[in-house]
């Protein structure tokens, strides 16, 4: 009798098992498939994108500073000192900065989104903005040892490179990079103002004319505008050795 009341327990304690363990599997599973889910998500969000979770905390910290913009531009940060402050969100930074290089005039928050899918580079490497691509062949040619030509999608190429210098070797690792860089020549860019969440001119080189360039990064791209240099405070050999130098 014990022998069967044995047998009849362990048959209850296997089971029990089993599907403790194909619970955990399929969790496992579930948590792999969302992970691949969430890697393959476009992480250029809508420039409008509701935010319920932050937008009481937002709107308090709005009020206290006196900030009139849109809540769903904001997200919140948080200072050294533990202080929490909101900045506009660096995804749409990005993106009303693109346009605008593309609009060549200041865009609308409106249309930021289809400028912005219907032009953005589909590859990595760097992709010249169409109006700087003579600027910027003229800047290589005269600078570089290698020969360099811009492809019919806007991308930089190097064509030889039997004969190379520092700033060809620096300039190839940009080419091969597994990130998109944009490059522009003007003496401003377009950026949502933190206090009125209105689209603004940065006139980054009225601020300081021996600035090189300036830069806007989401995650792993970058857009670099390059000055125009319009005060000629700056060689083209300077200018170009500091852009070679950027971190990616």
């Amino acid at each position: 009798m014990n022998s069967k009341k044995n047998i009849i327990i362990f048959i209850i304690i296997l089971i029990l098992v089993i599907s403790i363990l194909f619970i955990i599997f399929n969790n496992k599973e579930n948590k792999q498939y969302i992970s691949i889910r969430s890697e393959f998500k476009n992480n250029y969000e809508p420039v409008i994108e509701k935010n319920f979770i932050d937008d009481e905390e937002i709107s308090k910290i709005k009020e206290d500073n006196q900030i009139t913009g849109n809540s769903d531009l904001y997200e919140i940060n948080t200072e050294y000192d533990g202080r929490k402050v909101i900045n506009i969100k660096a995804n749409i930074q990005y993106k009303v900065a693109f346009a605008g290089i593309i609009k060549q005039d200041i865009p609308q928050l409106d249309e930021v989104d289809k400028i912005f899918n219907d032009n953005y580079p589909s590859k990595k490497g760097i992709w010249i903005e169409q109006h700087s691509r003579e600027k910027v062949l003229k800047l290589l040619e005269q600078n570089m040892k290698s020969k360099y030509s811009i492809t019919e999608d806007g991308y930089l190429s190097m064509d030889n490179k039997d004969e190379q210098n520092e700033n060809d070797r620096n300039l190839e690792r940009l080419i091969n990079t597994d990130n998109t860089i944009i490059i522009t020549i003007n003496n401003f860019y377009y950026e949502v103002d933190t206090i009125t969440g209105e689209i603004v001119e940065y006139p980054f080189e009225k601020l300081d004319s021996y600035q090189s360039y300036d830069y806007v990064r989401f995650n792993n791209d970058i857009i670099v505008i390059v000055t125009s240099n319009m005060k000629r405070d700056l060689t083209d050999k300077e200018i170009l050795e500091d852009i070679l130098k950027i971190e990616i």
